[in-house]
């Protein structure tokens, strides 16, 4: 979460906010890793961080760099990836158990990502 982020130094009050964003975004990204193969709204994130969702758009963005949908696609992402090079699984269970609901963008998000579709992906592993 923090490779994208620029230090900066702060004050005593600033650095307090740095740290209560920091507690938030570790709690989001603990939520979203944890969650990640389900369906994952935006109300049930700012809910479970307990902030509302505006912010929390914000802050995710102003720390990451990305939407919190780029977030959970990369991560499903990865996490199809580890099983395509580790698994003999259909590559459409695959995408079902990564939280895609749609083979199909399973492999356009898959492809955007990685720059391989899932199948050549799998092949140049092996």
């Amino acid at each position: 979460l923090n490779r994208n982020h620029i230090y900066k130094e702060y004050d005593k009050a600033g650095y307090s906010a740095y740290s209560r964003k920091t507690a938030t975004l570790n709690k989001v990204v603990e939520y979203l890793d944890e969650n990640f193969y389900q369906e994952i709204l935006l109300d049930d994130v700012a809910k479970y961080a307990n902030i509302n969702k505006s912010y929390l758009c914000n802050i995710f963005h102003e720390y990451t760099g990305k939407t919190i949908k780029e977030y959970i696609n990369e991560l499903r992402v990865e996490k199809a990836m580890d099983l395509l090079i580790n698994t003999d699984m259909p590559i459409t269970e695959i995408a079902y158990i990564c939280g895609f609901n749609d083979s199909n963008y399973f492999a356009r998000k898959f492809r955007q990502i990685t720059g391989l579709t899932p199948s050549e992906a799998r092949k140049k592993a092996l």
